[in-house]
C-alpha cells in the first residue's frame, strides 16, 4: 500500500484534452434577445422595482408610527424607542415590521398580543432604568 500523502497520477486525467488557450466569452459574442423581448423585460423589472420601493416606504412609515407610540408610552427619545422596538422583535422572535404593525393596530383597536405586550413592557422598563442611570 502506498503512502496516503502521495498523490498518484491518473493516466486518464493526463490523457484528457486540454481546453483551448482562449476560452473567454465576451458579451459581444453572446446571442442577444430581440429588442421587443428586452424592452418587455426591462419594463417588468422597472415595475418590480417600483413595487418594492412602495413596500419599503410603507414599512418605514409603520415603523416610524410604532416608534412614536413607544416614545409616547415610555416617554423615551427616538433612539431609545428604536431600541425598544428592536428588543421586542428579538424577545418575541418576530420580524420588526410585524411588531410595528401590531403596535400600530394596538393604538387603533386597544388589543395587543400578550407576548408582544409583555416584551414591550419589559423593554420599556429596561430603557427607563437605563435612561435613569444616565442622569
Amino acid at each position: 500500500m502506498g503512502n496516503p500523502l502521495t498523490v498518484q497520477s491518473d493516466r486518464r486525467a493526463a490523457a484528457a484534452p486540454r481546453p483551448a488557450a482562449n476560452t473567454e466569452t465576451w458579451l459581444e459574442d453572446r446571442p442577444t434577445a430581440d429588442d421587443s423581448t428586452a424592452d418587455a423585460e426591462a419594463a417588468a423589472l422597472r415595475e418590480e422595482v417600483d413595487q418594492l420601493r412602495q413596500v419599503l416606504a410603507s414599512r418605514g412609515a409603520v415603523i416610524d408610527q410604532a416608534m412614536g407610540i413607544v416614545m409616547a408610552l415610555g416617554r423615551l427619545p427616538a433612539d431609545e424607542a428604536w431600541n425598544v422596538l428592536r428588543d421586542v422583535s428579538q424577545r418575541t422572535n418576530s420580524n420588526l415590521s410585524l411588531v410595528a404593525q401590531l403596535l400600530t393596530a394596538w393604538a387603533e383597536t386597544g388589543e395587543l398580543h400578550l407576548g408582544i405586550r409583555i416584551a414591550l413592557e419589559e423593554a420599556v422598563r429596561g430603557r427607563e432604568a437605563y435612561a435613569g442611570s444616565r442622569v
